[in-house]
């Protein structure tokens, strides 16, 4: 379905799963093929070579991707997105009349929700999951065979994002014949958005790069860590108004973050701008101390405030609004300590104040 040619996935590695799904003989049920999943992506280490998996699911194989994330829910860390095309997620009333004539147990499973069956456990754990995952969901206008297979009902529930029609049946929802087809362009613009939240995600985790770890496994165990948890606040840049922004660091480790200090840099550059090194001192700015599991706030504060012509390069892409830090601290083995990170504003399209900031490509790390 991805197109060779198309940028927006040139940086994306394409794994394809298929499973059996017989109209008359015995298989897999959905559980089953949930567990064969985990097996395949484990031995074609998927998930352990991989910071982020994307889903593009097709009918059943929506129920199958949330029946292994609901069973192993440490993989549903590296998964930001998942985009559902006609699964019957509460359903289909074509499965009573089938599953009368086959064997294979798939269909008993997809005879609409009732609560005491395989649909109504997996709906309710996967709302136990609380998973922070994008759902996006596409559900078929057209009739296959005289039938509607998936009703829109059961293809949009438990999804929350935006739902996209599509004008086909059920068998060529994913049969895009270009990249103007619906099915494809609905994917693609799915998949652009979530990129911001990839992003945050990673801020959240705390995944920089790490320069370098003392030997001793205790001081590593024990030591203090301090990562970016995320923005205090949503930010939009306007005309007249200031480059304020607060970012929140936590303390994942476990002993206390001690003389915090940060130098921080407010700048309007151009797009491949490399932020100096070391950054400026910057008076005020000593924290005192972190403790394990807790927060401060950073604040950016570029006193200025923007003007016209800032504001529109900055919303068309020819300069880009930068805030970079350098945090550094000691903690119980008195050895100097520190965190960069560089953060990219992303001018929303719906005018809207963001919630999140782009990382800087390779600048962010811990030591």
């Amino acid at each position: 379905m991805l197109k060779d040619e198309d940028r927006t996935f040139q940086a994306a590695n394409v794994y394809v799963y298929e499973y059996r799904s017989p109209l008359l003989h015995k298989t897999y049920s959905i559980g089953e093929l949930a567990e064969n999943l985990r097996l395949v992506l484990d031995i074609d280490r998927v998930f352990a070579d991989h910071k982020e998996v994307v889903f593009l699911t097709h009918s059943m194989g929506g129920l199958v991707v949330r029946s292994l994330l609901s069973k192993y829910r440490e993989l549903a860390d590296k998964v930001a997105m998942i985009y559902f095309f006609a699964t019957p997620t509460t359903g289909s009333a074509v499965a009573h009349v089938v599953r009368l004539v086959s064997q294979n147990p798939q269909l008993g499973q997809l005879i609409p929700m009732r609560s005491d069956d395989f649909l109504a456990d997996l709906q309710r754990s996967w709302l136990a999951a609380k998973f922070p995952i994008l759902s996006y969901c596409a559900y078929e206008l057209r009739e296959t065979f005289g039938f509607m297979v998936v009703e829109q009902a059961s293809a949009t529930n438990l999804c929350n994002m935006r739902l996209d029609p599509v004008d086909a049946d059920h068998l060529n929802i994913v049969k895009p014949a270009s990249a103007r087809d619906v099915s494809y362009m609905a994917f693609r613009a799915a998949f652009e958005e979530s990129r911001p939240k990839v992003a945050q995600l990673r801020l959240q985790r705390g995944e920089s790069q790490v320069l370098a770890r003392p030997g001793d496994p205790n001081e590593v165990a024990y030591r203090a860590w301090l990562t970016v948890k995320g923005l205090n606040e949503p930010f939009l840049a306007v005309p007249g108004g200031s480059a304020e922004l607060n970012v929140v660091i936590e303390n994942t480790g476990h002993s206390p973050a001690q003389r915090v200090q940060a130098a921080l840099v407010t700048a309007v550059q151009l797009p491949n701008w490399t932020p100096p090194n070391p950054l400026p001192e910057t008076p005020d700015k000593n924290l005192s101390v972190i403790g394990p599991r807790q927060t401060m706030t950073v604040s950016f504060l570029r006193t200025a405030p923007f003007t016209p012509d800032e504001i529109n390069a900055i919303n068309n892409g020819s300069v880009v609004l930068f805030f970079v830090a350098t945090v550094t601290f000691d903690d119980q083995f008195s050895k100097s300590r520190g965190l960069k990170f560089c953060l990219r504003y992303e001018p929303p399209k719906d005018g809207k104040p963001v919630k999140y900031m782009l990382p800087c490509r390779g600048y962010d790390a811990v030591w």
